[in-house]
């Protein structure tokens, strides 16, 4: 599946996203950048979707920072214990040094049996997690992170596609059963500062390539916000096949902008 959007290509990706959870128990939404990934988890968070933001928390906004896997986990009533488990392996690692043979034997043995119950608590901490989370968002890159090796979704949601990398985008999808673009491949490029790597083919994107090879899948949304009829026309004669349609509520703010300038002069 793939949506050709302009502007309304987060509200569809958010709707589509949500609209898949009554059907599947969980999805992965990606992006290529960590604002458009938070932007999306935010919506979805304020219509009451569980979800679980995978990726570097000092790149997650202040609103999804709580929802990020690494303050959720040290949130989980769990951490308490496994927090005391791995004070007492350091703990007791440094007596060690210190310690005769035979003491360093038992303190080995406890400390293995220390970690066998460490690892069960992160088990069960991450199970919980995952298993309370209906959507798991990340940048593209982050959906190779540690936590979702093994994982699979029957869906993902790739915003922003048409300025996503191929190479990334393969990085979500070798996890997923089917996958939905959103992004306007007539719009803005993906960012390439290696001139030799654009010639080379890393300046088409993926979605693109489906674009031109897979006409059936594309799905335009012909309704635009954001311009008056005329102002419009141009671009949906030359990208869109003349396709494109003004919203009236576009209309009406754009002609209320006019005379409001005019009255200004």
């Amino acid at each position: 599946d793939l949506h050709s959007t302009s502007r309304r290509q987060r509200q569809m990706c958010i709707r589509d996203s949500y609209e898949t959870l009554h059907r599947e128990n969980q999805v992965l939404v990606c992006a290529q950048s960590n604002t458009a990934v938070d932007w999306i988890a935010e919506k979805l968070v304020d219509r009451g979707v569980p979800v679980l933001r995978i990726g570097n928390p000092s790149r997650v906004n202040d609103k999804m920072f709580s929802f990020t896997y690494e303050r959720r986990f040290e949130e989980h009533p769990a951490y308490t214990e496994l927090w005391g488990i791995r004070k007492s392996i350091r703990e007791m690692g440094n007596r060690m040094r210190k310690s005769s043979y035979s003491e360093r034997e038992a303190a080995r043995s406890r400390i293995n049996h220390l970690r066998e119950r460490a690892t069960e608590l992160e088990i069960q901490i991450n199970e919980d997690l995952f298993s309370g989370a209906r959507v798991i968002a990340s940048t593209l890159v982050s959906s190779n992170h540690r936590i979702l090796t093994g994982r699979r979704f029957t869906t993902l949601f790739i915003d922003e596609a048409a300025q996503a990398l191929e190479a990334a985008c393969w990085i979500a999808i070798r996890k997923a059963d089917r996958v939905i673009f959103a992004g306007d491949h007539c719009q803005l490029p993906p960012t390439i500062k290696c001139i030799e790597a654009a010639r080379n083919g890393l300046e088409q994107t993926l979605m693109e390539k489906v674009a031109a090879n897979k006409q059936e899948t594309v799905s335009l949304l012909k309704v635009q916000y954001r311009m008056h009829q005329s102002i419009m026309q141009f671009s949906s004669e030359w990208f869109y096949q003349d396709e494109l349609q003004a919203a009236p509520e576009a209309v009406s703010y754009t002609h209320l902008r006019a005379h409001e300038t005019a009255a200004n002069l």
